[in-house]
């Protein structure tokens, strides 16, 4: 599997991971962190990362407008690496803020999964191994990319894709198309920067988009089961 091969370059490589109890810790740390093997989860969660997160200064930070839904991404990576996160709302910007400081994961993100630095969205790339996934896999992370990035419309049945990344822009068109998801682009300027969105528009088509990719945001689902049921 890819990932096995990975996990092990990554344990070779790094040689202040001390495996303990079937866990891991950087040097002398006391914080235990799994080694994930739920491939589907975790490729969610990257997508999730892709179009919400940050990594600096061995801290992970992801962004997030509902409660809800960061209390599943916090469970997420507890079933993922066994880890806690904190969760703090920045009332002047109507966020919610899931974040947490441990060196093995953030390396593991950074090395085996290869999630940049700094600003994902800034240096964002289709990451090597994603040659060797399956289409259930990419799916997968597609959700978690609409999980960050998609949103709902409340009166009439459309659902939009939205990034100022082109390198995500053009993936998503190419898993669309693959899933035989119809979509219109569109381009507008914001905030002194271009967003590129897509459209999928119809009953139809919304019930191909939730079968093939879909939601785990909970009100997105709730709002996708409205138009579709």
């Amino acid at each position: 599997m890819w990932l096995e091969f990975r996990v092990k370059e990554f344990i070779k490589n790094n040689p202040k991971i001390v495996k303990k109890q079937n866990k891991y810790v950087w040097g002398k740390s006391k914080t235990l962190t799994k080694i994930p093997k739920d491939t589907i989860l975790l490729l969610r969660t990257i997508g999730i990362i892709h179009g919400d997160g940050n990594m600096s200064n061995e801290r992970i930070l992801i962004s997030e407008k509902e409660f809800d839904f960061q209390i599943r991404l916090h469970n997420y990576f507890k079933k993922l690496f066994g880890m806690e996160f904190n969760i703090y709302q920045d009332k002047n910007r109507n966020t919610f803020y899931l974040h947490s400081k441990n060196k093995v994961v953030y390396n593991f993100l950074n090395q085996v999964l290869e999630i940049p630095k700094g600003s994902i969205r800034k240096n964002i790339k289709i990451p090597s191994y994603f040659e060797n996934l399956n289409q259930n896999e990419i799916n997968s992370y597609v959700e978690g990319l609409f999980d960050a990035e998609g949103s709902v419309k409340i009166k009439q049945a459309e659902l939009n894709f939205c990034s100022n990344s082109k390198i995500l822009f053009d993936f998503v068109k190419e898993i669309l198309n693959k899933n035989e998801i119809i979509f219109s682009p569109y381009s507008k300027k914001r905030e002194e920067r271009k967003n590129i969105e897509y459209n999928i528009y119809g009953k139809n088509n919304l019930k191909n988009f939730q079968s093939r990719i879909g939601f785990s945001h909970p009100t997105k689902i709730k709002k996708l089961t409205k138009h579709i049921s």
